[in-house]
């Protein structure tokens, strides 16, 4: 996955889990965390696996077969599978 893409999906499940109100670490370290490491992102690299902890909990984990959420997930607006990634539709573009 590249890093790119990787703080691409960061982003989103930041956005869905409403954690942009927690203070990040450096930007060179591979997670995100609030002062007691309470609230943190850990990116295990070997295993392709993104951990979103709340609360001292796993609440999310970001794999290889999709966004896991342990607990509701909360939106407005409609969710629609569009049955494509979105750098398909970026290569097929004239």
């Amino acid at each position: 996955m590249s890093s790119i893409h990787r703080n691409a999906i960061i982003v989103l499940v930041l956005v869905t889990l409403n954690l942009f109100n927690a203070p990040f670490a450096g930007a060179q370290d591979s997670s995100a965390a609030t002062a007691d490491a309470a609230t943190r992102i850990e990116v295990d690299e070997e295993a392709d696996v993104i951990r979103f902890i709340v609360g001292g909990e796993e609440r999310a984990v970001l794999d290889a077969d999709g966004l896991h959420v342990n607990g509701s997930v909360e939106f407005t607006g409609t969710m629609t599978d569009i049955q494509v990634w979105p750098e398909s539709e970026v290569s097929d573009a004239p």
